[in-house]
Order: structure tokens, then sequence, then C-alpha cells
């Protein structure tokens, strides 16, 4: 039993540090206002929402690719709600394409945190875990593509019981 606990102990240091540390850097960009010089670049080279929430996707799916989503979350979520809200596009949709680009990232090389991870348990080779969940990859893709182009489908339920 103690042993449990400490394995468990282990496991949530090892969250906590990351979040401790991301929230430090979210508290730096937040407090150097970098948010805001994004959003006004992204303004400049965006003319419409749908254009904003695909260079939003690119950028989070390639941060997804490389970095915790833990962190991911604690860093990119403030810089990016103020184009957000700038552009009119509703906060469900946008949290669920973040989560959605995050969830890509972590089955996706280079890093694929989670490819590894099954590998370790299934004791073979990642390159073989990699195949077998290219279907889940593309399905994935499919519905963060869907998600993009038809908004209604993230917030058709919340506006239905909230309004």
């Amino acid at each position: 039993m103690l042993l449990n606990f400490i394995s468990s102990l282990k496991g949530t240091i090892t969250v906590m540090l990351i979040v401790g540390a991301s929230s430090i850097f979210a508290w730096m960009i937040a407090r150097l206002q970098i948010s805001h010089q994004v959003a006004s670049w992204v303004s400049s080279v965006c003319s419409s929402p749908l254009e904003a929430l695909i260079l939003i996707n690119v950028i989070v799916l390639f941060i997804g690719m490389i970095m915790d989503p833990t962190a991911a979350l604690t860093i990119l979520v403030p810089v990016f709600m103020p184009i957000v809200n700038q552009f009119g596009i509703s906060p469900i949709h946008f949290g669920l394409v973040v989560i959605l680009n995050l969830m890509i990232g972590l089955i996706t090389p280079p890093v694929g945190y989670l490819i590894f991870l099954s590998a370790n348990i299934a004791e073979c080779e990642p390159i073989k875990v990699l195949k077998e969940s290219l279907p889940f990859l593309l399905s994935l893709l499919g519905l963060l593509i869907l998600l993009i182009l038809v908004p209604e489908f993230s917030t058709f339920l919340p506006d239905l019981l909230f309004k």
C-alpha cells in the first residue's frame, strides 16, 4: 500500500511541477502583454473568423506535438482568448477545437507521448503502435475539420440548454 501511495505521489508531483512552471510562464506572458501583441498580429493577418481559427489551429497543433497538454492549455488559452473574442468565435467552440488539437498532438510524432506510452505498455515498437493508431488519428483530423467548418456541432447543445 505504501508503494502505491509513493507511486501516485510521484505522478501528482510531476503534474503539479508542470502546471506550476507553465503557470509562471503564463503569468509572464500576461505581464508582458504578449496576448495583445499576438491578437494585433493575427487581426492584421486574418480577415475572417475562419482564417483566425485555422491559424490558431495550426499553432495549437504544432505546440500540442511538442508540449504537455496541461502546460499548453495554461499558456495558449490566455494568449488566444482576446483573438477569439475579437473575431466573435464562441468560447465553447474554441475550447473544443483546442482540446481536439491537443489530443491529435498527443498521438502525432515527433514526440507522440501516447504512442510511446502505449508501446511501453504493450512491449512493442512505437512504429507498430503508430500504424495501429492511424485510423484514430484520421478520424480525429476529420472531426477537427468538421468542427472548424461547422461550429454549430459544438455549440448546438449548450445553446439549447442555456438560452
